[in-house]
């Protein structure tokens, strides 16, 4: 029987995701530890909360459990203005790496699955309106999805924008 090496990084990233929601909403003792560290730093407690979720964004790992944990921290008003800049700015970042390292990984895996190609080619005909749906739609991981937007065709300002 032949591994299948994607199957198992998907359930890689899914455990990873189940594990961080886990560790931050549901786990107290843990939620304490990560909001008592990050407020530790006062002032720079804001900053430290928007480098964690770029580097999230950048190593492509699903940045909504920071979401839920700036909601317990700063509570659900500011939590959400915070959780919202962290992800545009993560997202305009993912965007510039994809945009201006053409990364060559991302490229060949769209030629080879047919299923990726179409979407490639619906993200070039409907433009801002595919970001749109993508971050509005939760299997997809929305900061990460700037590396996608790069590599098309799609203006800086149209993402931006959406």
């Amino acid at each position: 029987m032949r591994i299948n090496l994607t199957n198992i990084k998907r359930l890689f990233f899914f455990f990873i995701w189940i594990f961080l929601i886990y560790f931050i909403i549901f786990n107290n003792e843990s939620k304490n530890i990560i909001s008592n560290y990050i407020l530790l730093f006062d002032n720079f407690s804001i900053l430290i909360f928007l480098i964690l979720h770029i580097i999230f964004a950048i190593i492509f790992l699903p940045c909504s459990s920071l979401t839920f944990l700036s909601g317990v921290i700063w509570g659900p008003f500011y939590g959400l203005i915070i959780s919202l800049i962290a992800t545009i700015i993560s997202g305009i970042i993912t965007f510039s790496l994809g945009r201006y390292l053409q990364i060559d990984y991302l490229m060949e895996n769209f030629k080879k699955h047919p299923f990726k190609k179409k979407i490639f080619f619906l993200i070039e005909k409907y433009k801002w309106k595919s970001s749109i749906l993508v971050h509005l739609n939760p299997i997809f991981p929305g900061s990460s999805m700037g590396y996608f937007f790069g590599i098309t065709t799609i203006s800086f300002f149209n993402l931006a924008g959406s």
